[in-house]
């Protein structure tokens, strides 16, 4: 009897580790799936602030640039 006490316990620990990493793998790849979906929409945030900075660095777009030839001539 505790024979087979013992066989049943260690069925159930291995039934229930194997669920157990079965859970977790299947945690690990949602969250990293997530993760990259946001490093994703973050780098694509960036690259449309980028883009949009430069209007301001662009002398023509920006009255408040000075320009060389202006600054030249002494006008």
């Amino acid at each position: 009897m505790w024979y087979l006490l013992r066989v049943y316990a260690l069925v159930a620990a291995f039934g229930l580790s194997t669920a157990g990493m079965l859970i977790l793998t299947l945690w690990v790849w949602s969250e990293g799936k997530a993760l990259a979906g946001a490093s994703h929409r973050l780098y694509a945030r960036v690259a449309t602030l980028r883009g949009q900075l430069r209007f301001f660095a662009n002398p023509l777009a920006n009255p408040l640039a000075i320009s060389r030839p202006v600054s030249r001539n002494g006008r």
